[in-house]
């Protein structure tokens, strides 16, 4: 309830608005959990950055573009930016693996894990240097 009172409140500003918006992240993750007891496979998948071919919200993704683009070899891989299509792939490639391993396990114990980039890398890396190899032009 408290989460979604907005009576008489001020505009949040930059801080205030992130600061709410890990919080709700965090909530719902929380929720999915708890919720979700009989489930077998919990995979949450965390990018950190999701980049596109197109620059939807202007200034603010080519900003935000940039600096992962600099900064992604530097920084710890959990915050790496990830291409939307990469991020895509590791999900069906991942859901798949869990098809499978439902066959081959009890069903009963129910296992949660949280997947960021290096795992992306590991479930279909190779895969999507195949299939989306930078073309000279575009270097």
């Amino acid at each position: 309830e408290e989460e979604i009172h907005t009576e008489n409140q001020k505009p949040m500003g930059w801080a205030k608005s992130i600061s709410r918006y890990y919080r709700m992240k965090g909530l719902e993750e929380k929720a999915a959990i708890m919720n979700a007891k009989n489930v077998p496979h919990i995979r949450l998948f965390q990018p950190s950055t999701i980049v596109t071919e197109e620059y939807r919200y202007g200034w603010v993704d080519r900003t935000i573009f940039a600096f992962h683009a600099v900064f992604d070899p530097y920084v710890p891989t959990q915050y790496h930016s990830v291409d939307v299509r990469l991020l895509g792939m590791a999900m069906v490639a991942d859901a798949e693996k869990m098809l499978h391993s439902l066959v081959e396990q009890d069903a009963s114990e129910s296992i949660l894990a949280k997947v960021t980039y290096a795992d992306y890398i590991n479930i279909a890396g190779e895969a999507f240097e195949e299939q989306y190899q930078p073309k000279h032009s575009e270097l």
